[in-house]
């Protein structure tokens, strides 16, 4: 068997094995992503037409799609002129439906949305949009150009609700119909203007700890503007989860919008995002990353996830999709999310986030006079949850002593693995963060790290070799100095979960720091041979934790947990008690000038 086929048997059984237990297995479902539905044009038709307006954005249209077949960039004016033409009989048509729309959900817009001149529109949009970025009429810096009467000049563009500036706008994905199993339910709304999910470019402000290619939803429309030199027309971009009406000249009418749809384009991929990681981690921690959601808004407390082993941040979609469509959440909270390489020992992953929000926190608000960011809550699903625990206890020699028989200062290595050791090994508890949400998180290991089932999962992991030749040096030169969990390889993620695991123990009996907020969530409704009842993976027992502020179970699966119905309204109900405590205890928040 060649190298590369080994490769393939390896991933291919360890998937096989992990689909059943744990965190990642939804991420092998498949998924769609499918263009929008557009009219098709008349059969025969004129440019102009004097049977008024109707007719005209027919004839626009017509000449579009001709036009776009012909691969003519010529079209995007074409599609203008549609959008343009139809405008009217498109405001007059909303104008007759409720005003007042709720903020979510799928309202019906009647047999208004079954006209012509409805579809025409929305399609002329879907078509200009496509159009324009096929024939590099669209770009973040300079929006979308079209042809005036002096040439192509920036068509004149408006943007409403974002915390992204104009020129985040990079690639414009129109909004059709897709299937995914995350998240279950989706939020869309129906309405004037066309869905989008916008990837946002790497050309905007400098936003460290932000995504380069976050996905983020928007709506697009476009209408004529009259001046006095005369008519023209403006693309006006709106925020669906801010933004559910749009006025017009006949009164207000419902915006449509798709808020679930950036978090199932964000999934398409999936599949790689998370085997990878665990299979060969880059070690130290130096693929972690925190990012937010999105840009830092001083004032809202943060909120950050944290996913669990074979897993990655997309865990969340089903908790993130309900949590976005709350303004009364979103009002006080930001969203922020750690992804880490779930191969490697949770204590290199938790010094990276350590280090990581310490670093947001100096960018963002270096007085700390944010009080709303010194109010963190960390949500932590399985191993994620372990990771969250060591941000908010203080190590002590505890850790330490776990795995070495003498002190760090007597460990003969170079500079920058005792840096390394120390930074994991030696830590105080982070004063920003008053709040951890545990998820499934198996505090005393779980029964299946010693089984068939994690001893392969752990031979399969590929030590980076930097990490290798840091651990062969400690061993080869401080011989008998370490625990045998430490000498006999560089643990992996799993080793560290085996119940036995000397620095698991150590890890959960670390004291808290005073003032914390604890809770648990339990999976149950299982049951593991030699550990009792549990969600399939991690026993009650070792789920538990003493001293939380509340313990709420859950019967479901471990993998299930972060969608479960249950757990969602749990951390809802956990949030808005926390934002509570907040209030009351309010001062005066000083920023830097």
């Amino acid at each position: 068997m060649t190298g590369r086929h080994f490769q393939l048997v390896k991933r291919a059984w360890l998937a096989a094995l992990t689909a059943c237990v744990l965190p990642g297995c939804a991420s092998l479902r498949a998924r769609s992503w499918n263009p929008p539905q557009v009219v098709r044009p008349v059969a025969a038709c004129k440019l102009l037409d004097d049977a008024g307006g109707a007719s005209v954005a027919e004839g626009w249209y017509c000449e579009a799609v001709r036009l776009d077949a012909a691969g003519s960039a010529s079209a995007v004016d074409a599609y203008l002129q549609c959008a343009v033409a139809a405008w009217p009989a498109v405001e007059a048509l909303a104008s007759e439906l409720d005003a007042v729309q709720p903020a979510v959900g799928s309202p019906a817009l009647g047999s208004g949305r079954d006209s012509r001149e409805w579809k025409l529109y929305h399609s002329a949009v879907v078509g200009l949009i496509t159009s324009a970025q096929k024939c590099g009429r669209w770009s973040p810096r300079g929006g979308l150009t079209a042809m005036g009467p002096r040439g192509l000049a920036p068509l004149e563009t408006a943007y409403h609700g974002f915390l992204w500036a104009p020129t985040e706008f990079g690639a414009l994905n129109v909004v059709g119909e897709y299937a995914a199993p995350q998240p279950e339910r989706t939020y869309r709304r129906d309405g004037v203007g066309v869905p989008l999910v916008v990837v946002r470019s790497d050309v905007g402000p400098q936003r460290p700890f932000v995504q380069p290619d976050r996905r983020f939803a928007a709506t697009a429309l476009v209408r004529p503007v009259w001046t006095a030199t005369g008519g023209s027309a403006r693309l006006e971009f709106y925020n669906p989860l801010c933004e559910s009406q749009v006025r017009t000249a006949a009164g207000v009418a419902p915006l449509a919008g798709d808020m679930t749809a950036p978090i199932v384009y964000a999934g398409v991929n999936l599949p790689q995002a998370w085997l990878e990681p665990f299979l060969r981690p880059a070690g130290g921690g130096v693929d972690d990353r925190l990012y937010m959601l999105e840009p830092y808004q001083p004032g809202k407390i943060p909120v950050v996830f944290i996913h669990g082993l074979l897993s990655d941040p997309l865990t969340w979609a089903d908790m993130l999709n309900e949590l976005q469509v709350r303004p009364q959440l979103t009002s006080r909270y930001q969203f922020w999310a750690f992804r880490y390489d779930t191969g490697e020992p949770f204590l290199t992953s938790a010094a990276a986030l350590r280090r990581q929000l310490a670093e947001l926190r100096m960018y963002y608000d270096p007085c700390g006079g944010d009080r709303a960011a010194s109010n963190m809550v960390l949500v932590g699903h399985s191993m994620g949850g372990l990771v969250a625990n060591l941000q908010v206890t203080y190590s002590g020699a505890a850790l330490w002593n776990s795995t070495s028989r003498i002190p760090l200062e007597m460990v003969r290595t170079d500079a920058a693995t005792r840096a390394a050791l120390g930074a994991a090994f030696f830590f105080e508890p982070n004063a920003d963060v008053s709040r951890v949400i545990y998820i499934g998180t198996p505090h005393l290991g779980s029964a299946w790290a010693r089984r068939v089932v994690g001893s392969v999962g752990s031979a399969l992991v590929e030590t980076a070799p930097a990490v290798a030749e840091r651990h062969d040096q400690l061993v080869r030169d401080n011989p008998d100095d370490f625990s045998d969990e430490l000498t006999r390889r560089f643990p992996t993620s799993i080793d560290l979960l085996e119940p036995s695991s000397p620095l698991l123990n150590a890890a959960a009996k670390l004291p808290y720091r005073p003032g914390v907020a604890l809770h648990t969530v339990v999976g149950e409704g299982r049951y593991t041979v030699g550990s009792g009842p549990s969600d399939g993976v991690v026993p009650v027992n070792s789920a538990r934790l003493a001293g939380s502020s509340s313990e709420k179970f859950v019967e479901s699966s471990h993998s299930s947990l972060p969608r479960n119905e249950q757990v969602i309204v749990e951390v809802l109900r956990i949030l808005a008690e926390h934002a509570r405590v907040v209030d009351a205890g309010a001062a005066e928040t000083v920023f830097c000038k």
